[in-house]
């Protein structure tokens, strides 16, 4: 059985179905609001990526219905409690980020508008928003890795693997966030080797959490390396820079190496911290 209690399932439940309707309302520009395209359009930072990449949404909601139903079903007793409150949390922030970027200035013709003050008091909360979400799916992640037992497949795929990919494209997210507040704040550091610079680092943090979640989960660790890398493919094939591009091609071929180099020499199974008697499984072949 779940150790979710049956408010928890429900709160589960209710929160992904008022995460699916707000993205689907700014998705759509439903009610005449604007749309994520068109505030983006008006708010372009240098590491935006390319459009396309932003699709990657589609298989995060999609994984997270299915840890959602696992969740609700009381189907998930070994990852459900570790998931179900920080994503419930990132799933908070993430639709209050929705709700204050549709609040930057724009004229009529969807061109950002207002003073710099103007713009800053919509894109720094933002900014929070955004750090907020990433870091609760890093707090999912934190407690999926720590869970014993790992689950079974269902549970690896629905739950793990989603919130590895959420987690990472949030980093991505924040790392946008960030540089749109610098571009106003600080021209210098806002501009392109300025988000370079910012891009590196973001690829750095990755290049050590990926491997990190790797070794105890392969599904947290292989969806957080395919979305940074999916980022960095996105960005190679935007409107960045050339220097942005650069780091982008560099940096995520240096996280697409070092989970290769973990996963083939590496273990998804090597013992907790507190447990000091049991062995590696350098053997283990699961996606848990």
């Amino acid at each position: 059985m779940s150790s979710l209690s049956p408010a928890a399932r429900a709160a589960v439940f209710i929160g992904y179905a008022g995460l699916v309707a707000v993205n689907a309302i700014y998705g759509s520009g439903a009610f005449g609001v604007k749309t994520n395209a068109e505030l983006s359009g008006a708010y372009p930072s240098p590491v935006t990526p390319a459009g396309f990449t932003f699709a990657i949404w589609g298989p995060i909601f999609a994984l997270q219905a299915g840890g959602t139903l696992l969740m609700s079903l009381g189907k998930a007793p070994a990852l459900g409690a570790a998931a179900a409150v920080p994503w419930l949390c990132a799933w908070t922030c993430e639709c209050l980020w929705q709700f204050c970027f549709a609040q930057v200035p724009l004229t009529g013709d969807d061109k950002a508008a207002g003073t710099a003050a103007e713009r800053l008091a919509v894109l720094i909360p933002c900014f929070f928003f955004l750090a907020a979400a990433q870091a609760c799916m890093l707090w999912a992640a934190s407690r999926i890795a720590a869970a014993k037992p790992k689950g079974d497949l269902a549970e690896a795929l629905l739950i793990a693997l989603p919130t590895g990919v959420n987690a990472a494209w949030l980093a991505a997210a924040t790392g946008i966030g960030l540089s749109l507040v610098l571009k106003i704040a600080s021209p210098k550091l806002g501009g392109p080797a300025g988000g370079a610079t910012l891009l590196g680092l973001v690829l750095a943090a990755a290049t050590a959490v990926a491997p990190t979640l790797l070794r105890r989960s392969k599904a947290l660790g292989v969806g957080y390396a395919a979305a940074t890398c999916w980022a960095c493919f996105g960005m190679q094939h935007g409107d960045s820079c050339a220097v942005v591009k650069q780091v982008a091609a560099v940096g995520g071929g240096v996280v697409a190496v070092a989970t290769a180099l973990t996963l083939a020499f590496g273990s998804a199974s090597v013992p907790a911290p507190d447990d000091p008697d049991a062995k590696p499984l350098s053997g283990d072949k699961t996606f848990l």
